[in-house]
């Protein structure tokens, strides 16, 4: 049976198994990382750095992250950016990077690349019970995107913020439909990252990025 060449690889390939030709590659030596890594791990990588990009797209393009790392002490972890992307991506691959805008999150409230990886796991499990679970059934990935600062908070204050919002408007999905368009009213000006008028302007401007 006549076995093709590998493009680019100086051998032969028959039942899976690879078989170096006894004549030279035309070009040289060459590496067979493209064809034996993973498609799935090439997907992955790919997804990664484009969360990475676009969260450094944020970061300096926000007078809000500028003064967070101009603000903060020599040795913060927000002046060390090899640290910052690390754990972006430790958080993408804990939390459902799929419905989560994890750059988003990290940008609209640094604070929450302080925590440890576990701790925002945490966080997020708790809001989720508070706001995601029957009869609320909010999409918490939405509202934590659009409100970030929500992982820093009580959750069960959070519940009962929530319910105030129902018996406010009337009925459930009335306030599910508020709630998810506007997470942040369950918090007071004074929880609010940047805190007044100031981080109101941020976050809306942040998010059509």
């Amino acid at each position: 049976v006549d076995m093709a060449y590998l493009p680019g690889v100086g051998g032969r390939h028959a039942g899976g198994r690879l078989r170096y030709s006894s004549a030279p590659h035309p070009h040289g030596p060459t590496r067979l990382s493209t064809r034996t890594r993973s498609p799935h791990t090439k997907a992955v990588n790919y997804h990664e750095e484009s969360d990475v990009a676009r969260f450094w797209r944020l970061w300096t393009g926000n007078a809000h992250c500028r003064n967070v790392v101009t603000s903060s002490p020599k040795d913060s972890l927000f002046r060390k950016p090899k640290e910052l992307e690390k754990k972006l991506v430790q958080l993408r691959r804990v939390l459902p990077a799929k419905e989560l805008d994890i750059p988003m999150i990290c940008a609209r409230d640094p604070r929450i690349l302080e925590l440890s990886t576990r701790e925002v796991v945490a966080a997020f499990v708790r809001v989720r019970f508070a706001l995601g679970d029957p009869p609320l059934c909010c999409n918490v990935c939405t509202m934590l995107t659009l409100g970030p600062s929500l992982l820093l908070c009580d959750a069960a204050e959070l519940r009962t913020q929530a319910w105030k919002v129902v018996e406010s408007v009337g009925d459930v999905e009335s306030a599910r439909t508020l709630l998810e368009s506007n997470p942040m009213s369950l918090m007071s000006d004074g929880e609010e990252y940047a805190g007044g008028s100031r981080g109101k302007q941020y976050n809306r401007a942040v998010v059509y990025q």
